[in-house]
């Protein structure tokens, strides 16, 4: 009969240790640590920087530093809030679009009136955070323009018998 290798190990030791020999197996090797996800610690002073720098320049009424944002808790959010949190998630997300918007920015603000200026970065930066909705599976699509299930050649035909059959004799 077959034993384990780990039974015949312990077979082993255990005969050893009686007679006294020290040449006694050690278990396996210590095992590695599991590897963890990697910790990208994103302190968020970039964003504090972008943020202050947009803010000294435009006086858009944004946080200055992230002790001024208040806890996520459900409440009625202002158009500041809305704004620094599409800035967050463009910043995070799409770092390239960010930098569209606030090129575009710069160039259409001074157009208009600074109290306006922090419904036109919403507005800008909202176009940039939609996303595409996909077409509704819960009903049936629009026949626009409205298609025949007839070829031309059928329905002329089919006209024509029409014709046929409704003339006066």
């Amino acid at each position: 009969m077959r034993r384990s290798p780990r039974l015949q190990e312990t077979t082993i030791n255990n005969a050893a240790s009686r007679t006294g020999n020290s040449t006694t197996r050690t278990g396996p090797a210590l095992q590695q640590p599991h590897p963890q996800t990697p910790q990208h610690l994103r302190t968020g002073a970039a964003l504090d920087a972008l943020v202050n720098s947009f803010e000294e320049q435009w006086n858009l009424g944004l946080p200055k530093d992230r002790s001024q944002i208040r806890s996520p808790a459900p409440r009625v959010k202002t158009a500041v809030d809305r704004t620094y949190d599409k800035i967050k998630l463009l910043f995070y997300s799409k770092r390239p679009a960010l930098n569209n918007v606030i090129q575009d920015f710069a160039r259409a603000a001074p157009g208009f009136p600074s109290s306006a200026h922090l419904n036109l970065l919403d507005g800008m930066l909202k176009s940039q955070t939609l996303t595409p909705q996909p077409p509704s599976r819960t009903s049936t699509p629009r026949n626009e323009p409205p298609k025949s299930l007839l070829s031309k050649s059928t329905l002329s035909r089919s006209c024509a018998r029409l014709k046929q059959s409704t003339a006066p004799e």
